[in-house]
């Protein structure tokens, strides 16, 4: 997780990525989610309080997956 400090806005993020791949709310906070590459996406966490980035996310979805589940 990487703190942004809280100056990063989605228009900022916008206007260097374009449109978010998917997004998501959990609680409070919104997640737009970009695909950085085959492997691993960005999630931007923006909490509805303030409407600026709290925290950034590095998320390998292929590393996620349970192996040993059935």
């Amino acid at each position: 997780m990487i703190r942004s400090g809280g100056t990063l806005t989605l228009q900022q993020i916008q206007q260097t990525l374009g449109q978010p791949q998917d997004t998501k709310v959990n609680g409070e906070d919104t997640i737009y989610i970009y695909k950085a590459s085959n492997q691993f996406q960005l999630k931007f966490i923006i909490p509805k309080s303030t409407g600026k980035v709290d925290h950034i996310s590095v998320f390998s979805p292929q590393d996620s997956v349970n192996n040993m589940a059935g």
